[in-house]
């Protein structure tokens, strides 16, 4: 039996070599996105403890925070419009690294979505409800910081997407 002959301007891989991925193909799964994702999951799992607990609002954890009667009332009348930015903020968040171990693509404008719902989010109740004086500096600090990572992650997640690692 004959030998079968690469075509011209073909070139196999050779030992040790992994032979290229073609177009729409995706690449293996690089190590550091098993715990990054993982990291934005339990951050993202913070949020929706605190969502549950605040959107209520649970009296007993406001008080635990350190925020008091003023921090009860700040919660207790927050605008259906920012609830609603909040609760997208925190879904995209959830998402979107849960889409990145399923290695889709579609992770990518999730992490942006809780960036920027995120930043708004926080904008909007330092302009227009006092935040800063209500629930502190560290708590505004804090959800400024979450903003920052969300942003981070999004940059990772078009990264992977760079790479082939998403589909």
């Amino acid at each position: 039996m004959a030998a079968k002959k690469d075509r011209p301007g073909q070139r196999r891989p050779t030992t040790g070599e992994a032979a290229a991925p073609g177009p729409g193909a995706r690449s293996r799964a690089p190590w550091h996105l098993w715990p990054i994702a993982g990291m934005m999951l339990l951050l993202a799992g913070g949020g929706l403890w605190d969502y549950l607990n605040l959107i209520e609002p649970n009296t007993a954890y406001i008080e635990d925070q350190g925020w008091g009667p003023s921090g009860i009332a700040y919660f207790t009348d927050y605008p259906i419009v920012l609830r609603l930015l909040w609760t997208t903020a925190l879904l995209a968040a959830a998402a979107a690294p849960v889409l990145v171990l399923f290695r889709s693509r579609f992770a990518v404008p999730l992490a942006l979505v809780a960036a920027v719902a995120q930043a708004l989010l926080l904008v909007s109740t330092l302009a227009f409800m006092d935040r800063l004086a209500t629930l502190g500096p560290f708590t505004a600090l804090f959800d400024a910081g979450v903003a920052v990572v969300f942003a981070a992650f999004w940059g990772y997640c078009r990264y992977l997407r760079a790479r082939s690692a998403l589909r």
